[in-house]
């Protein structure tokens, strides 16, 4: 269920390519352990930017794979659908949810993006949170650690 090396990057950017969210972890059997970000996997995950802006043109999916591969590490991605909300005057289109990992199995990963997704969603609707603004909620942080955890 864990990489070879045990440890994930996840990053979450805006359309203008702004970082809003980044947690690394490690996937180990002593429990996962939020780590501090390691410049690397942060120049990995912005060097495929332009791999999966070139994906994009071409996808009808939200959920683009394997976008890009450093060494032993690949990056996959999930860009949200484009979708217009009469409730909420929140543009959600065009996110870029980006993981750095060394072999995980893509439906995991999916099913990883889809719920990281939603759990954006239901934090950004609230009122004290300005879109597009960088995330340092604790309480969002650990749900996306309980979502690698069930799918990681």
């Amino acid at each position: 269920m864990s990489t070879s090396t045990g440890y994930v990057y996840f990053v979450i950017v805006t359309p203008n390519d702004n970082p809003i969210f980044e947690m690394s972890y490690s996937l180990v059997s002593s429990g996962d352990k939020i780590l501090t970000p390691d410049h690397n996997d942060q120049f990995r995950a912005f060097a495929s930017l332009d791999q999966i802006n070139e994906k994009l043109r071409f996808s009808e999916t939200p959920y683009l794979k394997n976008v890009d591969k450093f060494n032993e590490w690949f990056v996959n991605a999930f860009i949200s659908p484009a979708r217009e909300y009469k409730t909420y005057p929140i543009d959600f289109e065009g996110l870029k949810f980006i993981l750095l990992h060394s072999g995980l199995a893509d439906d995991k990963i999916k099913s990883f993006f889809y719920d990281s997704y939603e759990t954006y969603i239901k934090y950004s609707i609230n009122p004290f949170y300005k879109h597009g603004g960088e995330i340092n909620s604790p309480s969002f942080s650990k749900r996306i650690l309980d979502i690698a955890q069930k799918y990681l």
